[in-house]
């Protein structure tokens, strides 16, 4: 079947008509897994057991059953006429979003219907946007969790705005391009377009798609010449049998020449631009970050993730630690004045003290009134407001009050309502210099904070940012650099993977919608130590390198770029829900 004589609406239509088996095994679940077949009968040639599609998929369903997990499998007979593979394999995404569409409740989980579930799965019950298995985690001569590479057996989205989007995103290039594979298409839109930033990403650990790779198998005679068990399999390897959750006991079809040439041709599947994508913001990196084993996950989430923290530990790619509990609660300064009878979904929060010119604080409120903004605002004890802790102010806040907050210095001018603060999805915002143009450029590359000063913060209310918020804390024992703290704090946390995040335009900063005057404080780019500032410098890459080299890093991309180079997301603003 040609795919440039079929129209995009008649391509989704092949989705309309299918064989439904489902059930809800477990309402308190908050995940769907789903997937859809074709081949009824058919013995899959790249099955061990020598299974057919159809006894696939009730294997899968036994397991379901047996764990409690919800699931939805639909086999599509039309996929099972002669040249329909290839458009299968390139409607997965638009299937996934029929199914997010199905169960508005539920995340969907996409798996390959020949993987199988041993046990169940907690990392999909994360409060997170998607779920992926990410190559570059475990690449470690050219370590840069930054970058995405997935493979296509497990693809989860969650019912959020985010993730909806980001599918979105995806779908509309699949659908014109149905010949490329979707995996790596995917692994170069969101690398490229640094999507990662807007979405809480969870990468899976290796035991969620364990890959046999002992077997051998002949394409000569089209068959395995030997069947390794999991005796076998896991021996010598960093993995127990107890510590698998989804195993892939088959050979992929990409390592079986003979089945891929049946199933795809001569037709090359491979994305014309993804060395280009994966590579022009791709740098090595020599750091270790600081992993905190309870940020997000609870014990049973953390016992599937322990053995994959252990690996990247012994690597040197990590410090697993633990959020710190010893958190003081003397926020150093007194509720002066509050208004928390207008509309807005929340609170603006500023310091003063005696220093601060009275008029200044008197616009503050005026510009909340006329704009209709709840706010609080603080006195400070010290001399200084400006040393007040702001995580510790900022959990007093979140936990009493539980609504979003923002903090903007107290002599910032509110020109304009500032639409951004009324965001519903995002965790954290405030001006990163490696994505706003402040001054002359000198970075691009957003995924990494450079904070410019310590005078615009939102804050979402949520157990995400307050995680955030403690190993905030950890690091801001130099007051007089909150931000730095902060800065070092999320990168080295990992925190871009951790937190939906958003980074103000100028127009907050410089006008016309917020117009910080206070010009000597404007840039504040001192760092409390050299190691804080080599840091940020160590893992960002400012410039464009060139493409990868068949698949392989360059010896330009184990390097950092002094020149940097302007990049406008033209999808960032399409992640913000209000």
């Amino acid at each position: 079947m040609s795919l440039s004589k079929t129209n995009y609406e008649t391509l989704k239509s092949y989705l309309n008509d299918g064989i439904v088996q489902t059930e809800i095994l477990n309402p308190k679940s908050t995940f769907m897994i789903c997937s859809y077949w074709w081949g009824n009968g058919v013995v899959n040639r790249n099955s061990v057991r020598g299974l057919t599609y159809d006894q696939q998929v009730d294997r899968l369903i036994s397991q379901c059953r047996k764990l409690k997990i919800n699931y939805y499998f639909i086999r599509f007979p039309i996929f099972e006429q002669k040249g329909m593979y290839q458009i299968a394999l390139g409607l997965k995404g638009e299937f996934i979003m029929r199914c997010l569409l199905q169960f508005p409740k539920y995340k969907v989980i996409y798996i390959d219907t020949d993987l199988q579930i041993l046990k169940y799965p907690n990392l999909f019950d994360i409060d997170a946007d998607c779920y992926f298995l990410n190559w570059n985690e475990y690449d470690f001569g050219c370590y840069n969790p930054y970058q995405l590479e997935l493979p296509g057996g497990i693809l989860g989205f969650a019912n959020t705005h985010g993730a909806r989007t980001l599918l979105s995103i995806l779908n509309s290039y699949m659908i014109k391009n149905l010949h490329l594979a979707e995996d790596k298409s995917f692994s170069g839109i969101i690398t490229r377009h640094f999507m990662g930033t807007y979405l809480r990403c969870v990468w899976l650990p290796l035991n969620y798609m364990y890959m046999f790779g002992k077997h051998k198998y002949d394409p000569n005679i089209g068959k395995y010449t030997h069947i390794a068990d999991f005796k076998e399999e896991l021996k010598n390897e960093d993995y127990a049998l107890r510590d698998l959750v989804m195993i892939h006991e088959d050979f992929e079809t990409g390592a079986l020449d003979d089945v891929f040439f049946q199933r795809v041709g001569k037709v090359s599947r491979w994305p014309p631009n993804v060395y280009r994508q994966l590579g022009e913001k791709l740098r090595c990196l020599n750091v270790t970050f600081n992993n905190y084993v309870d940020f997000n996950l609870n014990k049973n989430q953390l016992k599937d993730y322990l053995q994959d923290f252990k690996i990247r530990e012994n690597e040197g790619v990590y410090k697993n630690k633990k959020l710190i509990t010893d958190i003081s609660t003397n926020i150093h300064c007194k509720l002066n004045a509050q208004n928390l009878n207008n509309t807005s979904n929340y609170i603006l929060v500023s310091l003063f003290d005696n220093t601060v010119d009275k008029n200044d604080i008197v616009s503050f409120k005026e510009y909340c009134d006329r704009f209709k903004i709840n706010y609080l605002l603080y006195k400070s004890n010290k001399r200084d407001y400006t040393k007040v802790s702001k995580p510790t102010l900022f959990l007093h806040v979140l936990k009493q009050y539980k609504k979003n907050i923002v903090f903007v210095d107290i002599t910032t001018e509110l020109k304009q309502d500032p639409t951004f603060f009324k965001v519903k999805n995002m965790d954290f915002m405030t001006i990163n210099l490696n994505n706003t143009r402040v001054t002359k450029s000198k970075c691009s590359d957003l995924r990494i904070l450079k904070t410019l000063n310590d005078n615009l913060y939102f804050f979402a209310y949520n157990d995400v940012v307050l995680d955030f918020l403690k190993i905030w804390y950890e690091y801001n024992d130099n007051l007089k650099f909150q931000h730095k703290n902060l800065e070092y704090a999320f990168n080295k946390s990992l925190s871009t993977n951790r937190l939906r995040c958003y980074w103000f335009p100028k127009e907050y900063i410089l006008g016309p919608v917020l117009k910080y005057t206070q010009i000597k404080y404007f840039f504040n780019h001192n760092y409390p130590n050299k190691n804080m500032r080599k840091f940020t410098k160590s893992i960002q890459l400012c410039g464009i390198k060139p493409p990868l080299q068949d698949g392989l890093p360059r010896r330009t991309h184990y390097y950092g770029s002094s020149h940097g180079s302007i990049y406008h997301n033209k999808y960032g603003k399409l992640f913000l829900e209000f």
